[in-house]
C-alpha cells in the first residue's frame, strides 16, 4: 500500500475530516496530493531514507462572525492534533520495515475563497521523513 493511501487512512482518524481525491465538494472535505519532488538517500546497508511532502486541501467557512472562529479553531485543532501525534510517536503505520523520523504540517494558507466569502479552501503542507530498511 502506498504512503499516500496510508496517510489517507491515518488522517481519517481526525473527527470531522473526510478524505477525497479532489477538492470539489462541501465544507469539511479534504484532499491530499503529492507535493513537489521526493528525496531519497540510500545508506551503505541498503536502507533508504525518504522525504515526501503532500499538499493538504480542505474546505472550511471563512465568513466573519462566530462561524469564522469555529472554523479557525477546527483548523488550529487539526494542526495541533498532528503535532501531538508526532510528539507522542503516533505516526501513520507505513509497515514493519519503515521507521518514521519526522511527521509535520506547516504553511497554512488560503487557496481559494468562494463567492460570497462563506467558505474557502485552506492549504497546508504535510511532510513525512522515514527510513525503509532492507
Amino acid at each position: 500500500m502506498s504512503v499516500q493511501k496510508r496517510l489517507y487512512e491515518y488522517l481519517l482518524q481526525y473527527p470531522g475530516i473526510e478524505i477525497i481525491t479532489d477538492i470539489e465538494g462541501e465544507e469539511g472535505i479534504c484532499g491530499l496530493f503529492p507535493y513537489g519532488d521526493f528525496e531519497s538517500i540510500e545508506d551503505c546497508d541498503g536502507n533508504v531514507r525518504y522525504t515526501k511532502r503532500f499538499l493538504v486541501l480542505f474546505k472550511k467557512g471563512t465568513s466573519i462572525g462566530s462561524f469564522e472562529q469555529e472554523d479557525y479553531s477546527w483548523v488550529g485543532d487539526f494542526f495541533e492534533w498532528i503535532e501531538e501525534e508526532a510528539y507522542n510517536y503516533n505516526y501513520p503505520p507505513l509497515g514493519l520495515d519503515c521507521f518514521i523520523e519526522k511527521f509535520t504540517i506547516s504553511n497554512l494558507d488560503f487557496y481559494d475563497i468562494s463567492e460570497g466569502l462563506l467558505n474557502g479552501t485552506y492549504s497546508a503542507v504535510l511532510e513525512i521523513v522515514y527510513t525503509k530498511e532492507v
